[in-house]
This record gives C-alpha cells, sequence and structure tokens, in this order.
C-alpha cells in the first residue's frame, strides 16, 4: 500500500501568494519535503510533499474543518 504524503491545493491560493507563506502555514502539521508554487495557480496547481504519511493525514482532516487559512490571508 503507497503511502499518501502529497497534497494539491486547488483552492484558496492566489497568483500573489508566495511558495514560502504557503509552506509556513502547512508547516504546522509536520515537516515538508516539497513546496510546489509557481505564478498563477489557475495555470500551475501548487502542491506539497510532506516528509511523513501521518503528517498528510492531520493536514486532510485540517482541511476537511476549515482550520487552515485561506491563502488569501497569508500573502
Amino acid at each position: 500500500m503507497a503511502v499518501r504524503d502529497t497534497i494539491e491545493i486547488i483552492d484558496g491560493v492566489h497568483s500573489g501568494t508566495t511558495r514560502l507563506s504557503l509552506k509556513t502555514q502547512l508547516e504546522r502539521f509536520g515537516d515538508i519535503d516539497i513546496c510546489h508554487k509557481i505564478g498563477d495557480p489557475r495555470e500551475d496547481t501548487p502542491w506539497v510533499r510532506f516528509r511523513a504519511g501521518l503528517t498528510w493525514a492531520l493536514s486532510q482532516l485540517s482541511f476537511s474543518k476549515g482550520s487552515v487559512a485561506n491563502a488569501s490571508e497569508i500573502q
């Protein structure tokens, strides 16, 4: 069984949101291996790969509960 460790961020990120602000916001769930965010998210979907699968699960739970700030708040 493959370990899930990567999320795509399909909403709430704007072209003005920096990679560093996105990474900083998501690091509260654990260590990030790669944070990909280039240019306009409508053209290139941002994604984050966590170092541990459990971190991925925690982030998914927080997203579903709405406890992750909208990216417009972290520009």
